[in-house]
């Protein structure tokens, strides 16, 4: 648990990085703040054998290339991310909110993301053997070209999203939300509105 102000500079810096092999479990507090200007770095990254869960209440925002606001992983289970603060992050190639695990991932936000790069997606879950999901309630916002507003990924799994909060791309070949299943189904509900300005940009795109 981190409450306060986290700044750094070089490359392939991260604000926290926790690991663990078992569980791992990561909280930025409401009030603090995380920022990274390097190329490569992360603001929050966990990784565990078991679970890895990380909860966000406090605002991160990186300025390097190929940087990560916030990343779970998981060899075994489940990796989980939560989100109720403002993510930005304005480099090329650089993502907002990542959860990667063996049994599932999922993706809660409530919290605005936004992203500026080009190649840079707000939010990615992705999963190899069960459900991979992104429930998405605040504003999220890509303005690169190729660039992802929510995506969820599964091998074996479902690839779910929910979106209840505005979703905006204007980058060339962006797609505000991309679900895929290689082995399973596919699955996207909105109650929000959907935007992409680019061209040959896609709303929605499901593959399963």
């Amino acid at each position: 648990t981190h409450s306060g102000t986290i700044e750094t500079s070089g490359e392939n810096s991260a604000g926290i990085q926790s690991s663990g092999g078992y569980n791992v479990l990561t909280n930025i507090t409401s009030g603090s703040t995380i920022r990274t200007t390097g190329d490569g770095s992360a603001g929050i990254t966990a990784f565990g054998g078991n679970s890895t869960f990380i909860a966000i209440t406090g605002d991160i925002e990186t300025r390097g290339e190929n940087a990560v606001a916030a990343r779970a992983s998981s060899n075994y289970e489940a990796a989980s991310v939560t989100n109720s603060a403002t993510i930005r992050t304005e480099g090329l190639g650089s993502s907002g909110l990542v959860a990667s695990g063996y049994n599932s991932a999922s993706i809660r936000s409530s919290g605005d993301v936004t992203t500026l790069g080009d190649n840079s997606s707000a939010l990615i879950a992705s999963s190899y053997r069960y459900d991979a999901s992104v429930t998405s309630s605040g504003v999220v916002n890509t303005a690169g070209d190729f660039s992802r507003g929510a995506s969820a990924f599964s091998q074996y799994g479902l690839a779910e999203i929910f979106v209840d909060g505005d979703i905006i791309t204007t980058g060339d070949g962006a797609t505000a939300i991309f679900a895929q299943s290689l082995y399973d189904g596919a699955e996207v509900q909105i109650a929000s509105d959907v935007s992409t300005q680019g061209i040959e940009a896609h709303g929605v795109s499901i593959s399963s």
